[in-house]
């Protein structure tokens, strides 16, 4: 009777051993699955703390780029003031300069003063656009009664670029008018502006040439002028080099 009840016991402490064990076990498992838990808000809140400082970054930049464009439309607001006052300026001057400069006492002064106020009308901003372009291509064309190509050829080849330009900006008349006129007098100022007497000229004509041909949708044409326009730039470095060359040594 004894032996059983010691056996029982022992059988009853075994018990309570094995579920002291599960308890135990319970809790560690317990207590990892909080680690666990813990570890995964700690992940989740760094992850929050990452977005929100890359939200941060992102605004900041974002603001540092806007205060940069504002800067830069200042600044080009402000250049655009000072050249339109610059060409006003400028155009009163001319025009003061014409009252002595008058084409019957001084014709090729005269014409220059044309020339320069027709530059000024065509860059001008201020005031209604479309007339600016028509006192250009005014003062272009009596710049030309004067400067003929017999008499003036290189002024008459530059008052024939400037027409062709203005009537490249003209607003007023036919489109398509406006870009034939253009393309003639670009290539009347070519007529002077050879690659070999002035190939810096040459290169800027050819290159509005080529852009009016672009306009007119003359692929062709504005592809072969561009062509001959580089290839006249490639003319006029290898005459500079040259020429540094020559004087150097």
């Amino acid at each position: 009777m004894q032996s059983a009840r010691v056996i029982a016991k022992s059988t009853n402490a075994n018990a309570e051993s094995t579920n002291a064990i599960a308890k135990s076990t319970n809790a560690i498992a317990k207590s990892t699955n909080a680690i666990a838990e813990s570890t995964n808000a700690i992940a989740e809140s760094t992850n929050a703390i990452a977005k929100s400082t890359n939200a941060i970054a992102k605004s900041t930049n974002a603001i540092a780029e806007s205060t940069n464009a504002n800067a830069e439309s200042t600044n080009a607001n402000a250049e655009s003031t000072n050249a339109n006052a610059e060409s006003t300026n400028a155009i009163a001057d001319y025009e003061i300069a014409l009252t002595v400069y008058t084409r019957s006492a001084f014709p090729v002064d005269w014409a220059m003063t044309q020339i320069s106020l027709g530059e000024a009308y065509r860059n001008r901003i201020l005031e209604e656009r479309a007339e600016n372009i028509e006192k250009a291509i005014a003062a272009s064309r009596a710049a030309l009664e004067v400067y003929t190509k017999s008499a003036f050829p290189e002024n008459w080849a530059m008052a024939q670029n400037n027409l062709g330009a203005a009537y490249s900006q003209r607003i007023l008349g036919e489109r398509a008018d406006n870009l034939e006129e253009a393309i003639a007098a670009s290539r009347a100022a070519l007529e002077v502006r050879t690659r070999s007497a002035f190939p810096q000229n040459n290169a800027e004509t050819l290159l509005n040439l080529g852009r009016l041909y672009q306009d007119e949708k003359q692929f062709d044409s504005a592809y072969n002028t561009f062509v001959y326009a580089i290839a006249t730039v490639g003319v006029a470095r290898r005459r500079h080099r040259l020429w540094r060359i020559h004087n150097t040594y």
